[in-house]
């Protein structure tokens, strides 16, 4: 009985550490830069004050996130070996991705089963600048930029 008690008690523990580490610390995201282009000097006006989108599968409703989007930047998703089933790609605008992380308070929940687990999350980039358009790959995660804009402080930071 005792032994029982003992297992219950190191299995709770487990499983609290577990909780508090999704929550409380951020996820950071190792990343490979796949293609670069130069950067156009016209670019599609939704387009003019994003730093970096998101492409991949996921469908939130609310931003694109289609391979799609890259024809906005002259850039033919079908000349691109872009593989969304497996992967989430970042496309920065001018900018070098240089870290991305997530973090649990920084998320939106999912409203079906299971509840309380992260739907979506938002992605908080450093940048650096440069004059190519860049796509990077990382594993399939739904991260997307902050919705009220990419450029919000709180999500970017821009360095030199």
């Amino acid at each position: 009985m005792k032994k029982k008690r003992k297992l219950l008690i190191v299995a709770a523990v487990i499983l609290v550490i577990v909780v508090l580490n999704s929550i409380i610390f951020e996820h950071r995201y190792k990343f490979t830069e796949v293609y670069s282009f130069d950067k156009p000097q016209e670019i599609s006006e939704d387009m003019q004050d994003l730093y970096w989108f998101t492409v991949s599968d996921f469908d939130n409703g609310l931003i694109d996130t289609s391979p799609e989007q890259l024809k906005k930047l002259g850039i033919d998703p079908s000349d691109l070996e872009l593989d969304t089933s497996k992967y989430t790609y970042i496309v920065t605008l001018g900018y070098d991705l240089v870290s991305l992380k997530t973090s649990f308070w920084h998320c939106s929940l999912r409203k079906e089963f299971p509840p309380l687990m992260p739907k979506e999350y938002i992605g908080i980039t450093t940048l650096k600048k440069s004059d190519k358009i860049k796509i990077y790959r990382i594993r399939k995660t739904n991260v997307m930029y902050y919705y009220h804009g990419s450029n919000d402080p709180k999500y970017v930071r821009i360095i030199k």
